[in-house]
């Protein structure tokens, strides 16, 4: 075993190689070669002033991003929900819709709002000083 670099190794010490996907920002892109990273949430921000170092921050997120990930974790949920009188995986959509409403709309509620609070941070230029004060009961999926 030697320290020398071998000639294959060469040039791949930064970390960026020719055979990396390419981050895609189209959200209708279907080619598996692009890397497709969370998508952002259509939301309205409302920023009112209401101190020194105080901002009240209203966010509303567009229905048909909270429709997308409720499907999509109703489809998780399908494949492995065990419901009485039916093989796992096999139960209708609409029976697991109404027995785990809640549960769904819980893990929901909590996705939404970190992702929302990520991408405000990130599109507002907004660094916390403390931490938000944040009511989770006046989230609400309508």
């Amino acid at each position: 075993m030697t320290d020398e670099p071998r000639p294959a190794e060469t040039g791949t010490e930064t970390g960026a190689s020719a055979t990396e996907a390419q981050e895609c920002h189209d959200p209708n892109c279907q080619d598996p070669s692009h890397q497709h990273g969370p998508k952002k949430l259509r939301q309205t921000v409302e920023i009112k002033d209401v101190g020194p170092c105080k901002k009240h921050i209203k966010v509303c997120i567009e229905r048909d991003d909270i429709d997308h990930r409720l499907n999509d974790k109703f489809k998780e949920l399908m494949s492995d929900a065990a419901v009485p009188g039916f093989r796992p995986g096999k139960a209708p959509r609409k029976l697991i819709e109404r027995r785990y409403h809640n549960e769904v709309g819980d893990q929901v509620k909590a996705e939404v709002l970190l992702a929302s609070l990520e991408q405000l941070a990130d599109e507002h230029d907004i660094a916390p000083l403390a931490p938000p004060d944040l009511d989770p009961f006046q989230v609400a999926l309508p």
